[in-house]
């Protein structure tokens, strides 16, 4: 089991970490497996005789753990707001656009995949006005839905699913002015 997942346990990601523990602890190819070496605490990852867990440095391991961060630059024509009043159809073709926007900015990244994730949504907006950045959440929502489900909303890009069980958020918070005519979304994804 090279540099592999858990192939005993098949939802070993959703568990918590006790039982991943309990699950791994009388595994032979312990540490072998990557995904038990994600799993350890930060820190020196190396046993007591010195091997790296799943052949993975802690530099290798580090990376692995680090957020991924997607960027989209959105026209206005394309945001959802949570005060505006359009037909059903309108919606669905602008839920539709942002979603097929997350996928690609999914692919781009790498095709990251995490077990839990918390997901926060910073806005730039394209001007000094006062705003609410909450009001955006729907913008926020259908960019997750593309990058956790994909254009069809089957799931199993980054997370298993974007119910509660797999996500936390996204959060959306204000962020600065980039000017431009733009908005700027930017999705920082965290393994939790």
């Amino acid at each position: 089991m090279d540099r592999a997942s858990c192939s005993k346990v098949a939802d070993w990601h959703t568990g918590s970490r006790e039982q991943q523990r309990e699950t791994c602890r009388w595994c032979p190819v312990q540490l072998q497996c990557r995904s038990y070496a994600l799993a350890q605490p930060p820190g020196p990852h190396m046993d007591k005789a010195g091997v790296v867990y799943a052949g993975m440095t802690d530099a290798e391991l580090h990376e692995a753990r680090k957020p991924v961060v997607l960027e989209f630059g959105l026209h206005r024509d394309l945001l959802l707001s949570s005060n505006q009043r359009m037909h059903w159809a309108a919606v669905a073709s602008r839920v539709k656009q942002l979603r097929a926007k997350g996928y690609r900015a999914w692919l781009d990244a790498g095709q990251p995949r995490m077990g839990r994730a918390q997901i926060v949504c910073r806005i730039d907006y394209p001007d000094a006005r006062e705003r609410d950045a909450a009001n955006w959440q729907p913008t926020a929502k259908a960019l997750v839905d593309g990058v956790v489900g994909g254009i069809n909303g089957r799931g199993g890009n980054l997370l298993p699913d974007d119910s509660d069980r797999y996500v936390s958020g996204p959060f959306v918070v204000p962020g600065g002015v980039i000017g431009r005519g733009k908005w700027r979304f930017i999705l920082t994804i965290e393994e939790s």
